[in-house]
């Protein structure tokens, strides 16, 4: 048992330790939260953070009408050293009238499941991926509150034929728009320690009425004649 004399110093510990230990973790947090950047994207109706040791968002088809035509894109390099090569996550946008859901049919989407069910397809038969392997899938969220759903598959690699990776698929449909966010790495070794990153920036999407071009028409275009004359009195 402890003697008088020990406890004292205990308590002493705890008196002035536990303070430093509180203040330890609180500046971890306080240095996390600055090294989240903020992103948004108006076009496809997206705000999110990103860590600031990653490379600045870039966008395809940036004009506003990108969600009536082929979609917007955004992509966000896990490293400025890997410039816009993978690993990388990337976005996509699509209305549900898009030119690109509706090209010969492609996808005739109005729910979630039905988009989801078009991506897995065009990811299986794709020309580009090699060794295609369904690994697994599930309901999940994103920003911890849009309903959505994910699934994971293994492709060869490319550089390494002897080599398997993994990619992550997760898509949601908000404000009558399908989101479809990818993530593809560079091993597998930095699928698994770069994952959880991943989670977080998922879990910090928002999403806002994407913003339409408004065109402006002619008061003579859209009102008849008798109409004008009669205002003008």
């Amino acid at each position: 048992f402890l003697n008088i004399g020990h406890k004292k110093k205990i308590v002493k510990i705890l008196l002035y330790g536990v303070p430093f230990v509180i203040l330890f973790i609180l500046s971890i947090q306080t240095a996390f939260s600055e090294d989240m950047l903020k992103y948004e994207n108006q076009n496809m109706g997206i705000r999110l953070s990103y860590p600031s040791y990653w490379d600045h968002p870039s966008e395809l088809l940036g004009e506003q009408r990108c969600l009536e035509s082929r979609g917007c894109t955004a992509f966000l390099s896990m490293s400025k050293n890997y410039s816009h090569s993978i690993p990388v996550l990337m976005i996509n946008a699509f209305s549900e009238s898009s030119d690109f859901l509706q090209l010969e049919k492609a996808c005739n989407c109005h729910s979630l499941m039905e988009f989801v069910r078009q991506k897995y397809k065009s990811i299986q038969s794709s020309d580009f991926l090699r060794g295609f392997t369904f690994i697994n899938d599930n309901q999940t969220t994103v920003g911890k509150k849009y309903p959505a759903w994910q699934f994971e598959y293994s492709r060869l690699n490319e550089d390494f034929p002897d080599e398997r990776l993994t990619s992550l698929e997760v898509m949601t449909k908000v404000n009558g728009t399908f989101y479809d966010i990818s993530y593809v790495p560079g091993t597998n070794q930095s699928y698994a320690s770069q994952l959880p990153e991943v989670r977080k920036v998922i879990d910090s999407i928002e999403f806002v009425a994407p913003h339409k071009a408004v065109t402006k028409i002619p008061s003579f275009l859209i009102t008849n004649d008798t109409e004008i004359i009669n205002s003008q009195r």
